[in-house]
């Protein structure tokens, strides 16, 4: 099973294709930690694709503990399958048929601890954008 999942702020449109390339279920889920956790425990073995965005890491460390997903770039991707019509489930289910057929342009993904080490960077200069900002 190859599951294509278009990462928005708010919801996740997804698209499920079995190896023949048959779509079993679209539907859109909302982001909430909840209702990942509700969707992965429904899922059988699955191969998850993603596009790496500014919201994917939470959702991948979900989805990561259950099944083997995969994090797209975004550019590469999109050099791969342009597509002339493009919405939410189209983009979902494209992303399942490139994982099914093994044309996913993949994405590093930082272990643990140097996600954590950014994410304090991250943090620190913040506060420093801020310190500056009040002067």
């Amino acid at each position: 099973m190859f599951v294509g999942l278009d990462v928005h702020k708010k919801y996740t449109e997804v698209a499920i294709v079995d190896e023949e390339g048959v779509i079993g279920k679209q539907e859109r889920i909302e982001n909430e930690p909840s209702q990942i956790e509700e969707f992965s425990n429904r899922l059988g073995n699955a191969t998850m694709v993603m596009e790496s965005s500014s919201t994917w890491y939470w959702l991948y460390e979900i989805l990561s503990r259950r099944h083997k997903v995969v994090l797209s770039n975004p550019a590469k991707t999109k050099a791969i399958a342009p597509a002339k019509l493009k919405t939410d489930k189209v983009d979902a289910l494209m992303l399942a048929n490139l994982l099914r057929g093994g044309y996913i342009a993949e994405s590093y993904v930082p272990s643990k601890r140097i996600m954590s080490l950014r994410e304090l960077v991250r943090y620190r200069a913040n506060l420093v954008r801020m310190r500056y900002d009040e002067e």
